[in-house]
């Protein structure tokens, strides 16, 4: 009995030492050029198809400037993705795929997201097992001199799960089809208020189960508790849109920047890592996963607004001593000695 607890425990122990664990994607982006995103980073698959590409619809395959390469604010050494929303009278619907490679979801298996939000948006992310990237070879449409791009607005009925990145109103995802009927009965987009806020780190966990044509959602600020975002009709799955096609894997992550009114200008939503376990459903975060820094405090006495004190804002200042407020670093209205001590200590940042 002992002998065959043993070796019972040893293989539960190779299984556990076999098991997928949360892989973050591309050392999240700190390897990539700043600029465009298109065609940047390598999907692993030996056929030196990248990472990254984009296209506006309709348009020759290219990014038009909207998704980009960045550092952040709160630590320059840190890169991310920018997707910018643009106003649909200026610019259509821009697309950018994220080929999984090896790291395709085929069963169970978890996308982990941190991303921030600067305004409500329109900013979707879907899953799907297309061609990644470009037509190659008229795959899908049979003609090899194509410019399509994952079928463009065409394939919105292929994806998987289907989520907004967004912040400053409720949650949104789709939630089954008449080709897949969610188990609650009702189809389509749903809200749901998770408190998400504009300008505040998140962590979206996506749990994929493939087999069933259904995800959960889980959702947190940076270094928060995951909480289950639950369907407004009951329980806590929601369906797959998979309307023109049974996807049977998670291949590619499609995002969607879909314009928005011009009432509202740009939008932008920061997506500083993601992270993909390709084998079971968890709420673990990636290794050496840290919490992204606060904001450096302002510098009070950046009057010009380029991001520095030097010789410029003492000039500034140095014009507008004792005589007015253009020099103002402590907000009390004038010019003056404290200011200058401000203006001093900050020097050189």
């Amino acid at each position: 009995m002992r002998k065959m607890r043993t070796m019972g425990l040893v293989l539960v122990l190779a299984a556990l030492a076999t098991q997928a664990e949360m892989v973050v994607v591309d050392d999240g982006f700190d390897g990539y050029q700043i600029g465009t995103a298109h065609r940047q980073g390598d999907d692993g698959t030996g056929t030196e198809t990248p990472r990254w590409a984009v296209q506006q619809n309709t348009n020759q395959f290219g990014d038009p400037g909207g998704v980009t390469i960045e550092p952040l604010a709160e630590d320059p050494a840190n890169l991310a993705v920018r997707l910018q929303n643009r106003d649909r009278g200026v610019v259509s619907t821009i697309y950018a795929c994220m080929s999984l490679g090896p790291l395709t979801i085929y069963g169970e298996g978890t996308i982990y997201v941190r991303f921030k939000a600067d305004a409500p948006n329109d900013t979707l992310m879907g899953t799907n097992d297309l061609w990644s990237h470009w037509d190659y070879a008229g795959y899908d449409t049979g003609d090899a001199t194509s410019k399509l791009f994952q079928q463009m607005a065409f394939n919105y009925n292929q994806m998987g799960a289907l989520v907004r990145l967004s912040g400053g109103e409720d949650f949104r995802a789709c939630d089954g089809s008449p080709a897949n009927p969610s188990p609650t009965g009702v189809n389509g987009y749903k809200n749901v208020n998770m408190g998400q806020e504009v300008n505040v780190w998140q962590e979206l966990w996506v749990q994929i189960d493939q087999a069933n044509d259904r995800a959960r959602y889980y959702l947190c600020p940076d270094g928060g508790q995951p909480a289950a975002v639950p369907n407004p009709n009951g329980g806590t799955w929601w369906a797959m849109r998979n309307e023109a096609r049974n996807n049977d894997a998670v291949a590619n992550l499609k995002f969607f920047m879909g314009g928005v009114p011009a009432t509202l200008g740009e939008t932008n939503v920061l997506i500083e890592s993601i992270a993909i376990d390709t084998e079971g459903m968890t709420l673990d975060r990636y290794a050496g996963w840290e919490p992204i820094p606060a904001m450096p405090p302002a510098l009070r006495a950046d009057l010009d607004g380029d991001g520095d004190v030097d010789l410029d804002d003492f000039v500034i200042l140095k014009n507008a001593f004792g005589t007015g407020d253009d020099g103002d670093c402590d907000g009390d209205g004038d010019t003056d000695l404290d200011d200058f001590v401000i203006l001093k200590n900050e020097f050189g940042s």
